[in-house]
């Protein structure tokens, strides 16, 4: 966030800014922080640093019992209203929530990527027709679906560090299993259809992407583009199947 504070204040540039709370770190490690005071004092935080007020908030990684409960609705409301905030929701790596209460325009961020997508499905199928905006993080499965592999280092504080061979092995074999899927677009790069394909399930609403750098970005765009490609949708809904609907 402090990269982004200083990139604000030398473009003077405002766009709109979303933010995950909830999560902070403490002696190296992330610990769970979700009482309203202490979103709050984040919040603040963060405002202060940035200069404005974050437009959206997200609860990061909110613990089970939270994410389960019938207060969870009430929870959000509570922040959102004290906060002032625009939008308000959730971001979590459990696929399984197929019981979060009803709501209107909360937002669910949730990993959803071309390894993957089948155990999301029912926790976003069930999410949207409960009033949730389904934002599909993790389009790239962590880098596997893109040019990672298995032996490749990590550094401490980068969660990949945390995954097991045989983790890191598998998430290889399934990403070379999905891109044999969709190899006659070969003249698009394997993140540029891993994203396309996210893209194009009607299951998302937004897909959250990270580049760090402008070719990134433009590898991005050119996803975009393939998304676009009447045959590559239908290659998507294929693969998808009947699940979808």
């Amino acid at each position: 966030m402090r990269r982004l504070a200083r990139w604000l204040g030398d473009t003077h540039r405002r766009p709109k800014i979303g933010i995950k709370l909830g999560r902070p770190y403490e002696a190296g490690r992330p610990v769970s922080r979700v009482a309203a005071d202490d979103i709050s004092k984040e919040f603040e935080a963060a405002t202060a640093l940035l200069g404005f007020a974050p437009d959206a908030i997200m609860i990061k990684d909110p613990p089970t019992a939270l994410l389960h409960s019938r207060d969870l609705h009430a929870f959000l409301k509570t922040v959102a209203v004290r906060l002032n905030a625009d939008a308000m929701g959730i971001a979590t790596h459990n696929l399984d929530v197929t019981d979060l209460p009803q709501t209107t325009g909360g937002i669910l961020q949730i990993e959803y990527n071309g390894i993957q997508w089948h155990r999301a499905l029912p926790s976003l199928r069930e999410a949207k027709l409960r009033g949730w905006i389904i934002w599909g993080m993790q389009p790239l499965a962590y880098g596997f679906l893109a040019t990672r592999n298995a032996t490749d280092p990590f550094s401490d504080d980068d969660l990949r560090s945390r995954f097991s061979e045989s983790v890191k092995v598998g998430l290889c074999a399934m990403s070379n299993g999905f891109h044999k899927s969709f190899e006659e677009y070969s003249g698009f790069s394997r993140a540029e259809r891993a994203l396309a394909f996210c893209l194009c399930s009607p299951s998302v609403d937004r897909v959250v992407i990270g580049p760090r750098s402008v070719p990134q970005l433009r590898s991005s765009l050119r996803a975009l583009t393939l998304a676009t490609y009447p045959e590559f949708r239908n290659a998507v809904q294929r693969q998808l199947g009947s699940a979808e609907h």
